[in-house]
C-alpha cells in the first residue's frame, strides 16, 4: 500500500492503517481553549472590575469557540503515512505515504495552514489551529523535509 489513496473512513473508527498512530490533529486548539477558560475563571476570582470584565471576556470567547465553531479531524499522522481528511466530509480522506512527501510546511503567521508537497508536484493543504501539534508530529516522521530545514541546508551549501 505505497500509493496515494482517497479512502472513506468511518468517523470515530480506526482507519485500517498498518502503521502506528502517532497523533491526530484537529481544527480547534483544545489545549489553548482550556487554558483560556482557566485564566477567565482565575480573573473572575480577583473580585475587581478589571478582573470580572477580563474573565467574562475570556469565558465568552471560549464559549463562542467551543459551541459555535465546528471541530473536525484535519489529519492523522502514522509512522508510515499521513491521512489528510476532507474539510467538508470527515469520513473521506487521502492517505499519503511518507516516502512520496518531498516537503512540508506549517504557516503559523497568516492562515494556520499545514501543507504537504508530494514528489510529483501535487500539494495537500489543510487549516488547523493546532499547528504546533502538527509541526511536532510531522517533525517526528519527516525529519529534514520541512521547508525551514531544506532552506537551512541550502544556505549551508551556499557558504561552502
Amino acid at each position: 500500500m505505497n500509493e496515494t489513496l482517497i479512502c472513506d473512513y468511518a468517523s470515530g473508527q480506526e482507519t485500517n492503517e498498518n502503521g502506528n498512530l502517532l497523533g491526530s490533529v484537529a481544527f480547534k486548539p483544545t489545549g489553548t481553549m482550556i487554558i483560556i477558560a482557566a485564566v477567565g475563571i482565575a480573573a473572575l476570582l480577583w473580585h475587581n472590575l478589571f478582573g470580572i470584565m477580563f474573565g467574562g471576556f475570556c469565558l465568552l470567547m471560549d464559549g463562542i469557540i467551543r459551541f459555535k465553531v465546528k471541530d473536525h479531524r484535519v489529519m492523522d499522522v502514522y509512522d508510515d503515512a499521513v491521512i489528510v481528511f476532507d474539510r467538508v466530509d470527515e469520513q473521506k480522506g487521502t492517505r499519503i505515504p511518507l516516502e512520496i512527501i518531498s516537503q512540508w510546511e506549517v504557516n503559523r503567521n497568516q492562515n494556520y495552514a499545514i501543507t504537504l508537497f508530494l514528489e510529483d508536484g501535487v500539494s495537500f493543504s489543510s487549516m488547523s489551529y493546532e499547528v504546533s501539534k502538527a509541526q511536532k508530529l510531522l517533525k517526528k516522521v519527516l525529519k529534514g523535509k520541512s521547508t525551514e530545514d531544506i532552506q537551512i541546508a541550502k544556505n549551508r551549501n551556499r557558504r561552502k
